[in-house]
């Protein structure tokens, strides 16, 4: 179980939540994002706002490395 936080221009943090009481920082991703949403049929996606635009990720749950897949800037 993780969570996924976008706290801007710190970046996209994931936490395992395996225990609610006790999440535990596992990665934090270089990339800005304020806004973050499960993809609503892909469970390894994530879909992103940040400040150039909407994104979407790939992720990959063994190591929680995210790639980019496609971008809609605004």
């Amino acid at each position: 179980n993780y969570l996924f936080v976008g706290e801007g221009g710190n970046g996209l943090t994931i936490f395992d939540i395996n225990s609610p009481e006790a999440p535990v920082q596992t990665i934090n991703h270089g990339i800005e994002v304020y806004d973050i949403l499960p993809h609503p049929t892909e469970a390894n996606r994530i879909l992103t706002a940040g400040p150039h635009g909407l994104t979407q990720y790939e992720v990959d749950y063994t190591t929680l490395n995210v790639s980019e897949l496609s971008s809609i800037a605004y």
